[in-house]
Order: C-alpha cells, then sequence, then structure tokens
C-alpha cells in the first residue's frame, strides 16, 4: 500500500552580498510542531504533486509560486517503526522564481536563514544529511528510517535520483528494472537507460495503489520504450536488427540524470 504522499517546497533567493538564504518556518500546528520546516504538506488525490506544492506554500507563507516554476530535486521516504501512521514518501521541490513576501499562517512563522547556517539544531534529525546536498544542486532520492523515540535517525540510504517521474516505490523499482533490461536487451549505458525511461513518462505521475503501468513486467516496457511501441514480434529470441528504434533524447535535456 502507498505511504502517505507529502511535498515540500525550498524557496531561495539571493542577497545582496551574493549569499543564498532559503525560506523555512516554524512549525506551529501539526506534524513536526515546534521544528524549523520547509513549507509543504500532503498531496491529496487528484492532486500533481507540483500544484499541490505551490498550493501549500501560498497557504501557509503568502507566497505565489507557479508549478511550473518547481524543479523536482529530491525523493525522500520517511519510515517510523515506533509509529507507522508517521511513515510518508516526500516530493522536494526548488524554486528561485516567485512573488509576494512571506507572511505568518496559522501552519507556520516563516524565516529567511543562509544556506550556510541552517538551524539543523531545530530540524528533524535527517535535515543536516539531505537538505545542504540538496541546496547545493545535488538531485537525490533517500531513504530514513527513525528510531523508538521517533527523534533520532538509526538508518540511512542516499543515493542518486535516476528518474524524473513521481511514483510509488513499486514504481520506482520498477522503473530500475526497466532499465536494467534495456541495458541488457540494447547494450546501451545504464544512463541512456533512464533517459529514455524520463524521456517516455516524464509528464506523469504515479502515485496510484494500482499503477496500470504495474501490469506489465520490464521486458515489455523495455522493448515499448525502445521501439517506440512499434513491436512487431515480442519473443525474446525474435531479429530485432530491422526494427527502427527511438532516437535518445538529446544530451543536453533534463532526462538525462546520471553520468555515463
Amino acid at each position: 500500500m502507498p505511504l502517505t504522499s507529502t511535498c515540500l517546497c525550498l524557496l531561495t533567493r539571493n542577497r545582496g552580498d551574493g549569499a543564498t538564504e532559503v525560506l523555512l518556518g516554524y512549525k506551529k500546528t501539526g506534524f513536526g510542531t515546534g521544528k524549523i520546516v520547509a513549507p509543504g504538506g500532503h498531496v491529496e488525490q487528484g492532486d500533481a504533486v507540483a500544484e499541490a506544492a505551490a498550493r501549500e506554500v501560498k497557504e501557509e507563507t503568502g507566497l505565489r509560486v507557479t508549478p511550473g516554476s518547481l524543479a523536482a530535486v529530491a525523493r525522500l521516504r520517511f519510515t517510523f517503526p515506533a509509529h507507522p501512521s508517521w511513515d510518508m514518501d516526500v516530493e522536494i521541490f526548488t524554486a528561485t522564481d516567485w512573488s509576494g513576501e512571506p507572511a505568518e499562517s496559522e501552519e507556520i512563522r516563516p524565516e529567511w536563514f543562509g544556506v550556510d547556517v541552517l538551524p539543523f539544531g531545530q530540524m528533524w534529525d535527517d535535515a543536516p544529511r539531505w537538505l545542504p546536498r540538496v541546496l547545493a544542486g545535488e538531485r537525490i532520492r533517500a531513504a530514513f528510517t527513525y528510531a523508538a523515540d521517533n527523534e533520532t535517525v538509526t538508518a540511512e540510504d542516499i543515493t542518486p535520483l535516476e528518474f524524473l517521474m513521481p511514483a510509488t516505490g513499486e514504481v520506482h523499482e520498477l522503473f530500475g528494472l526497466i532499465a536494467s533490461e534495456m541495458v541488457a536487451l540494447f547494450g546501451i549505458s545504464r544512463a541512456e537507460a533512464v533517459a529514455r525511461i524520463n524521456a517516455h513518462w516524464q509528464q506523469f505521475e504515479f502515485l496510484g495503489e494500482n499503477e496500470i503501468i504495474l501490469h506489465e513486467d520490464e521486458y515489455y516496457w523495455a522493448l515499448f520504450i525502445y521501439f517506440d511501441g512499434n513491436v512487431p514480434d515480442w519473443s525474446r529470441n525474435a531479429d530485432r536488427s530491422g526494427w527502427p528504434t527511438r532516437p535518445a533524447p538529446p544530451r543536453d535535456s533534463n532526462c538525462w540524470t546520471i553520468a555515463e
């Protein structure tokens, strides 16, 4: 069953002296009360994640940001074995293009912090492990497990974020299997396989409980994507030498998320 889907948005600005600041805020109510957090909240059923993030920023800080100006930079999973109802998947966005002045709301008292002086002592224990990396321009996927005190991280796994699409853990696992299958079938690099998958699905989200993509296996999707749906013979021993392939996405596109 998919975990609770949430989103956070990191709005940044440059000060007159050239230093960069990020907008965080003191959480006044609800989950994380008393901690310094980024604006964000739940992704409701039927919401596009970027639209949900823009809405939460407006509700919590008064700032206006368009979904199109948000860049997806991280995908985090939090597990609380002592409090499973807190388990969640979080999509992290950044934005430098926004309007308005931050104002206190019922949820958050916003405040700008220099990215080199972040208030980690008042934040969740996971924050020092991923926030500086994202603010420095890295794109990551990470999982954090909390101890019985629900305050201390006991396990973490941080890897580069390969796939652009918001998705459940099960779908992300399938993306990885498709990439491996493409490498094995067609002799391309994993970077190219990932880029092809991103190009094929980057306009979609896969956050439902029974996504249709899961109805087929990695072999099916590897062929479908590589040959752009034109697959005259699905057998594994087919001679594919004359089949037209879909071109790989341009090297300067955002689909190339990992190095070759």
